[in-house]
């Protein structure tokens, strides 16, 4: 351990000690010249730092457009740069201590043996002040002379005053520097310290400016989902002028740009897009340009949100949210309709159905919409033009009530709140009903134009109306002469059960009616004509409806007779010319070689076939007139079925098939089988009895009918005499009375 011993001062001579204070006197002054010094290089190191950090900053942001978390990072790294420069080159060196023998040993590495000369004069003096053995007279000497050979020295000299005047020239050209850019720019000045300092979005001046047209002041832009849309971008938008600033939308955030008149933009040569998709793929195009300052960019269908980002001239921002969303739609549509006349309410629900909306004059209507989702507005027009009287019944429901006048085709658009997206159009046709007279017709059957007056007329009646047949009757007319001058009586009857149905208000009604004319009172020579007429259920009015006229000669029995006789002898013929082609067919089946002679043999069969059939329905259907028209006798039609048309019908349906059948294996067969040309022989030969014995059956009835009919006149010439007997013998008793 050692022990250090204060000096005592108080043995130091004078001379010793006021060179000493002398040398720290001058070493005063190095020590504050070289802190000044220091000072001076401090802040030549920090202003040129900050000055040029400035400088770059303000060059790389005007040219990069750095946003805002860019900007605060580098700002942290220039703040934190700056510091460690400031505190290398300014701070640490003014908190340096500089001590006596420290400034001593810097003024020897520029002065060399000063520095030892100073630590002389310093340090020698003590030595006598110790209690150590020190030499006084060499001490004395040594400091004398050290102080001696320092008042030569001019110790301020070492530190170079022109590099601290410089550097302060330096600082004061920054300083000036700053003072003139402020001046001369101070709008740049500030919007960069605001930029850079204040955290502001404001951007530097641009030549162009974007917008999305409808996206306004919106962070998303929606797109109807799974549909193609058009995304259009406006290269010269509107500002919106707030204070000293102005303000452009559509940008997904508002941009600010601050000047005394509303800036222009310029058409870039190209607007580029850049869309991330939902699943993190990303799509690249570029707007197309269809006017000066408009571009447009198809987006393609989206189900999920994407982001856009838009570039174009010194332009950019984004990323803007693309949000799908659905189109409103219509939930529900129905029509509430209270007819003229009728209290009740009908609901017709739209599209449920496959039917027109048709509906009445003076039809009281009531329209209801309702949207699957909150509406902001919906419009409905007729042919273009609004339509009065639409209704907001809530966010969902609106509703429509008219009078129906006229024919409507409305068109309902609908606008969602959500977004304002507008629906597809939708279109709605709802018709004026004409209520038209009933339609009727009118057929009859089983007899002809020529009736006897004590005829039978099957009747059949048709009618139909939009809303409902109420009554059905039957129009006759008779037309007979009188004095060589026609007479017309009408004359209407109720057709039977036809009240009864039209309580039922169908709209279809066909009934069958049998018209007896024995109670008429007909005549032979006189016209009838019949017509269907019905009166429908209209609520603006009964409305009456008929049929075309049915025209019947009423003729004598005879008469109608004679025609039925003369076209059942007709049908005889032909049956007889049948026949005769069975005899053909048999007789060429007797010398039949080859397969290809049966297929014309066939042929003829499908005649006779024909024929048969043909002349069975004839006296078929002369039988049922003979019936209407109470012509012959019951014994005599009997005989008719039994004798004629019967067998006719089982002719055709057993011997005359058969014989087909024969005639087609025939010719089937690639030779002719002795066998099967037998079999068809006898078929054809039994075919041939058959009809020979049809038509003897069809004279003998024509010769038993005209035995009846001369009977029956016979009979009637009787009756005759005896009633004019009769009446003579009145006539001669009431005038013997007379006498």
């Amino acid at each position: 351990m050692s022990t250090t011993l204060e000096p005592d001062t108080a043995k130091i001579p004078d001379p010793l000690r006021n060179a000493r204070r002398e040398v720290l006197r001058r070493l005063i002054d190095v020590r504050w010249r070289l802190r000044s010094h220091l000072l001076v290089e401090g802040l030549f190191w920090t202003t040129s730092g900050v000055m040029l950090t400035a400088g770059a900053s303000l060059a790389l942001d005007w040219l990069l457009r750095f946003n805002l978390p860019t900007r605060m990072g580098m700002l942290a790294i220039a703040v934190a740069a700056i510091s460690v420069l400031a505190v290398r080159r300014l701070v640490r060196p003014l908190l340096l201590p500089l001590a006596d023998l420290d400034l001593a040993e810097l003024l020897d590495r520029r002065c060399p043996g000063v520095g030892q000369q100073i630590s002389n004069v310093l340090q020698l003096p003590d030595l006598l002040a110790s209690e150590r053995y020190a030499s006084p007279s060499m001490v004395h000497a040594a400091v004398i002379e050290c102080a001696e050979a320092l008042e030569g020295v001019d110790l301020t000299a070492t530190l170079n005053a022109e590099r601290r005047r410089k550097l302060l020239a330096v600082c004061g050209t920054w300083v000036l520097l700053a003072i003139g850019f402020y001046a001369l720019w101070p709008a740049t000045a500030e919007l960069w310290a605001r930029r850079w300092f204040a955290g502001s979005d404001l951007r530097w001046p641009q030549t162009t400016y974007l917008s999305v047209v409808g996206l306004e002041n919106e962070t998303k832009l929606l797109v109807p989902r799974g549909e193609m849309s058009l995304l259009q971008i406006s290269a010269r938008p509107e500002f919106v002028e707030d204070a000293d600033r102005w303000r452009l939308a559509g940008r997904g955030e508002p941009l600010v740009v601050e000047a005394a008149a509303a800036p222009q933009s310029e058409p870039p040569e190209k607007v580029s897009i850049a869309l991330t998709l939902g699943d993190g793929s990303q799509k690249r195009g570029n707007a197309t340009q269809f006017d000066d300052a408009n571009f447009r960019y198809e987006l393609p269908p989206l189900a999920e949100s994407a982001q856009l980002r838009i570039t174009g001239g010194d332009d950019w921002f984004g990323p803007i949210t693309i949000e799908p969303i659905e189109r409103p739609t219509v939930a529900s549509l129905e029509i509430v309709a209270r007819r003229p006349g009728s209290g009740e309410e009908q609901i017709e629900k739209v599209g449920e159905g496959t039917g027109q909306l048709l509906f009445l004059p003076e039809t009281q209507l009531e329209l209801r919409l309702a949207a699957k989702d909150p509406l902001e507005s919906a419009e409905v027009s007729d042919k273009g033009m609004p339509v009065a009287g639409w209704q907001r019944a809530d966010e969902r429901r609106y509703m429509l009530r008219w009078t129906m006048k006229e024919s409507l085709a409305l068109e309902f658009r609908l606008r969602s709140r959500h977004g304002g997206l507008s629906s597809k159009p939708y279109f709605l046709a709802i018709g004026l009903l004409k209520d038209r007279e009933p339609r009727v017709t009118i057929r009859s059957s089983g007899v002809g134009r020529r009736i006897t007056p004590v005829a039978r007329i099957p009747l059949s009646l048709h009618a139909t109306d939009d809303f409902g047949v109420a009554a059905l009757a039957l129009d006759m007319e008779r037309t007979d002469v009188r004095d060589d001058k026609p007479h017309v009586d009408t004359k209407r009857v109720d057709v039977e059960d036809a009240a009864a149905v039209a309580t039922q208000a169908r709209t279809d009604l066909e009934l069958a009616y049998d018209l007896e004319l024995r109670e008429r009172g007909l005549a032979p020579g006189n016209l009838l004509k019949l017509r269907g007429a019905a009166i429908d259920a209209c609520a603006l009015g009964a409305q009456a409806g008929n049929s075309r006229w049915l025209a019947f000669q009423i003729v004598t029995s005879d008469e109608l007779f004679y025609e039925i006789l003369t076209r059942q002898r007709e049908q005889r013929a032909r049956f007889a010319a049948s026949l005769d082609n069975v005899k053909a067919i048999s007789k060429s089946l007797l010398s039949l070689e080859k397969p290809e002679e049966a297929v014309g043999l066939a042929r003829t069969q499908q005649v006779v076939n024909r024929q048969v059939w043909q002349v069975a329905n004839q006296i078929d259907a002369s039988l049922m007139e003979m019936t209407l028209n109470d012509l012959g006798n019951p014994q005599a039609r009997e005989i008719l079925q039994i004798a004629i048309i019967t067998p006719l019908r089982t002719l055709h349906g057993d011997l005359l098939a058969r014989l087909r059948a024969g005639l087609d294996n025939l010719a089937a067969q690639p030779t002719v089988s002795e066998e099967r040309r037998g079999e068809t022989q006898a078929i054809a030969d039994q075919a041939i009895q058959v009809m020979q014995t049809i038509l003897t059956q069809m004279a003998q009835w024509e010769s038993f009918v005209d035995v009846v009919n001369q009977l029956k006149r016979i009979i009637q010439r009787q009756d005759q005499v005896l009633k004019s007997t009769e009446e003579i013998e009145k006539t001669r008793t009431k005038e013997l009375f007379d006498e």
